[in-house]
């Protein structure tokens, strides 16, 4: 049991020993527009207090990443790239409000990712090997998150062979999709994730409070002033 606290990447609540939680490793240095790449997708399980954590999820195509049920992850290589999304904030964010689409995250990334499942599927009957050569430029934007270094492209493996088993497959996507997600939350809450150790060891509560409840005081004054607006534009329209 450790006693070295952390911070969720996404809304700088701690993160203490035992707390359930996804973890992301990040490449070196940010990119200007994208922000960090990721090495190593989202994956779950339980903060050790040592700046790592214990998994609670089998990873089939990542085994031999050590990404089973009860490793400790990340591997040592990767350890100061390691940031940390609180589980309950991890799991609310598919129904974050997306302001391009009007929609949500969840719905925009699983639009996405049909395209990328049907481009599969047509491969498949065709008796063909998927390539990420020949994928559509469109999904292969769908990728941009990934760092060009990382050990996660091993994953596309199972798709390139003649079998594939389904489970796999459905490993594959779901941690697509985790990526793509928490790439979309990044951007619409202006939060870029970084592996930068800030804050205080333990606590620091209050001080968040205090921050949100201005930001949301914030965020509530100009929604009004938005609806005014379209009020006012709408009213001025009119005949």
């Amino acid at each position: 049991m450790g006693d070295t606290s952390m911070n969720c990447a996404l809304t700088g609540l701690e993160v203490a020993d035992g707390d359930e939680v996804y973890a992301v490793v990040v490449n070196d240095e940010p990119d200007r527009y994208r922000g960090h790449l990721y090495r190593l997708p989202p994956v779950k399980g339980v903060y050790d207090g040592f700046g790592r954590l214990e998994m609670t999820e089998t990873l089939i195509g990542l085994e031999t990443e050590g990404h089973r049920a009860g490793d400790i992850f990340p591997p040592e290589e990767h350890h100061t790239n390691t940031v940390f999304v609180r589980a309950e904030v991890f799991e609310a964010l598919d129904g974050l409000s997306e302001a391009e689409t009007l929609g949500t995250i969840g719905a925009s990334v699983e639009e996405d990712l049909a395209e990328f499942r049907a481009h599969i599927s047509q491969v498949k009957g065709s008796l063909g090997v998927f390539s990420m050569a020949t994928a559509p430029k469109a999904l292969m934007q769908s990728m941009r998150w990934l760092d060009d270094r990382s050990p996660w492209l091993g994953a596309f493996n199972h798709l390139k062979k003649e079998r594939l088993i389904q489970k796999t497959d459905d490993e594959f996507f779901m941690l697509l999709r985790r990526s793509k997600v928490l790439k979309a939350a990044e951007f619409e809450l202006r939060r870029p994730i970084t592996n930068v150790r800030r804050g205080p060891q333990h606590g620091g509560h209050e001080a968040l409070k205090q921050m949100n409840d201005l930001v949301g005081q914030i965020v509530e004054a100009k929604i009004q002033q938005v609806e005014q607006d379209i009020l006012e534009e709408e009213n001025g329209m009119a005949p």
